[in-house]
């Protein structure tokens, strides 16, 4: 969700983005480049409510839960997120927001696949069916 102007939240809001990108200076095992990115996610509670800071932090770490090593339906681009920080991020009574963020990191592997995958076959030994011990 994105917004550009304030608007007095009535109940919890999450909303997301994504940070940082760094090159891996290694390559997955199909060849394609890693990265590591950055997810911010934004948990926005009204001060109205009672027990504001208990709410977000409720709400922060059931996203923490939910998302942990979470590959989003594309396992073979993706390695599981791993969560970096849950911190309160924002405490604003003129516009009646408390925010905490949790901060996760993920490996994306990015282009097409170099090489296609191989069956590694066994020695002569294995493929043959006859016992050769005496």
């Amino acid at each position: 969700m994105y917004r550009r102007q304030a608007i007095e939240l009535a109940n919890t809001t999450i909303s997301y983005h994504i940070g940082e990108a760094e090159p891996v200076n290694e390559y997955a095992n199909d060849g394609r480049h890693l990265h590591e990115i950055e997810l911010r996610f934004l948990v926005e509670v009204p001060l109205s409510m009672d027990g504001f800071d208990l709410e977000a932090l409720d709400a922060s770490t059931r996203l923490e839960r939910e998302l942990l090593n979470e590959r989003f339906g594309v396992s073979s681009d993706l390695e599981g997120a791993l969560v970096v920080s849950n911190l309160p991020s924002k405490f604003d009574p003129q516009n009646g927001v408390f925010a905490r963020t949790v901060t996760m990191k993920q490996r994306i592997r990015l282009g097409p696949v170099e090489q296609s995958w191989h069956c590694i076959e066994g020695s002569r030994h294995h493929a043959s069916q006859t016992d050769e011990t005496r």
